[in-house]
């Protein structure tokens, strides 16, 4: 679920970066008069320069989800060694008990 939240917000933000590159005049009234190259070239540059940040962010997203799962993995087995330590201290109560004069 998480992962096809992750491709859906990702998809949505390579359409408003394609959306803001097809609309230009949306930000700027010059580069619609202005055909030149350094302004597409610049746009351009934006748009890969955005695109690249988003490719980064779902790597170190990735990357913490997978540390995540690791620590749970930790934290699940220190719950069970404490589980384990619970049962034998249990164990030892009842022999103990066992023992005392009724």
């Amino acid at each position: 679920m998480q992962r096809e939240y992750e491709d859906l917000a990702e998809q949505l933000m390579i359409h408003r970066l394609d959306q803001g590159l097809e609309s230009k005049t949306a930000f700027s009234g010059a580069t619609r008069t202005s055909n030149s190259i350094d302004t597409t070239y610049s746009w351009e540059k934006k748009v890969s320069q955005l695109k690249e940040s988003l490719k980064k962010h779902k790597t170190k997203y990735k990357r913490q989800a997978k540390e995540h799962k690791k620590s749970k993995k930790d934290c699940d087995s220190e719950i069970l060694r404490l589980k384990v330590e619970l049962a034998m201290k249990d164990k030892e109560l009842h022999h103990v008990t066992a023992l005392l004069p009724r």
